[in-house]
């Protein structure tokens, strides 16, 4: 019976440490989006966010696995490739509670390289009635004039820059569930490995 109950107790750590590792993923994806879009004093959760994504979900994993050889190599890559895709959530929440603005293109800079990784132009943008929208706006378009229209979706709350819709988002979508995918399925996997290794490297007769 003790034997049978710290079996059952190992397998429900193993359980606890994919939990958490997915538990982890699952907040730092969101808030390193809302990070990228909101900008300003956001730098700070969304750096905190991509060490939780990049780093510590790997320490985790290196955990969970009992350092099975492959863990890193084979999990990393879809880790990245979530980081890359972290405006996703920030898209899906404008699109479904951002409120609709027509805006036209007041002002615009063109802002060299050494600012940021490409040239681009910033926009100031208003309402028709002269309301301020946005002032460092980035168009999907390149080269608006002045006076262009622009129609953006704005965060109700405020925290979120306006933004221009994507056309698109079907190869980062698919990107971003398979990465989701793998990552679940190999915590699942990673998680029984890991606890097999620790029962084999457990002398004889010590339990779960």
């Amino acid at each position: 019976m003790v034997e049978e109950a710290l079996f059952r107790a190992g397998w429900w750590r193993t359980i606890g440490r994919g939990a958490r590792l997915l538990a982890a993923v699952a907040v730092s994806w969101p808030v390193l989006g809302v990070a990228y879009a909101a900008g300003g004093w956001w730098w700070l959760p969304g750096l905190l966010a991509l060490a939780v994504l990049l780093g510590v979900s790997i320490v985790q994993l290196v955990g969970i696995s009992e350092d099975v050889p492959w863990a890193v190599w084979g999990m990393w890559p879809f880790f990245l490739v979530l980081a890359l895709t972290a405006g996703l959530p920030g898209e899906y929440y404008m699109r479904a509670y951002g409120e609709p603005v027509s805006a036209v293109v007041a002002e615009r800079e063109w802002v060299e390289g050494s600012r940021r990784k490409y040239d681009h132009y910033e926009y100031v943008l208003r309402t028709g009635d002269g309301r301020l929208v946005a002032e460092e706006f980035e168009s999907h378009r390149d080269g608006l004039e002045i006076g262009a229209r622009v129609e953006v979706l704005t965060d109700p709350l405020g925290v979120l820059e306006p933004l221009e819709p994507s056309e698109d988002l079907g190869l980062a979508e698919t990107l971003a569930r398979v990465a989701w995918g793998w990552i679940t399925l190999m915590t699942v996997v990673l998680s029984v490995l890991g606890e097999r290794r620790r029962r084999t490297m457990r002398p004889k007769g010590s339990g779960g």
